[in-house]
């Protein structure tokens, strides 16, 4: 006598089940793993942005303190600067101050009352520029401060941009040291 066997063809059920239970577990991990990729690109393209706002707002202050220098009036190098020094801090953009050859700043810092403004962003054909007046409302708060006593030589300047993005609160401080260069020449 002969005994066949026959080979069975085909998957049975709950092995059809369980391969599509593993397989739909791993598109969710997929998934999951690139949505937590792309949310960690959209938070350091956003640090970035107020890691550059910080440095704004030093590379500002010190733009301010040169301009006294050139300006034969100023009797400080930290004329135009007390706004700053208080301490709630101040704001301004880097688009208010524009310095001409003759003049001093167009625009003096102006003191934070409880906090600070945003500031605001217009696209422009190449660039975004962020600054205060009109245009869209972002969520970066800047705050500048200076520390020191102006008739010491050295100051510390303190830019701090807070910004908060799905509840989550974020801050970027930059902290520079100024040093007096300006000694301003006496008239007879």
């Amino acid at each position: 006598m002969m005994y066949s066997f026959r080979s069975q063809h085909g998957l049975t059920l709950i092995e059809s089940l369980v391969a599509v239970f593993i397989f739909s577990l791993s598109l969710v991990a997929l998934m999951v793993i690139s949505s937590r990729g792309i949310q960690s690109i959209a938070v350091a393209s956003t640090r970035a942005t107020a890691q550059f706002l910080a440095q704004e707002g030093i590379e500002i202050i010190e733009a301010i303190r040169d301009d006294n220098f050139l300006n034969v009036n100023s009797s400080s190098w930290l004329a135009n600067l007390d706004p700053c020094m208080t301490g709630n801090g101040c704001y301004i953009s880097a688009f208010e101050f524009a310095p001409t050859p003759s003049s001093s700043a167009v625009v003096n810092p102006v003191e934070c009352s409880s906090s600070c403004p945003p500031l605001l962003r217009t696209t422009g054909a190449n660039e975004s520029e962020y600054y205060y007046g009109s245009g869209d409302l972002t969520s970066f708060v800047r705050t500048i401060q200076i520390k020191g006593d102006p008739s010491n030589d050295v100051a510390r300047i303190i830019s701090n941009v807070r910004w908060s993005r799905s509840g989550v609160e974020y801050d970027v401080e930059v902290v520079k040291y100024m040093m007096n260069w300006f000694q301003p020449t006496l008239t007879p």
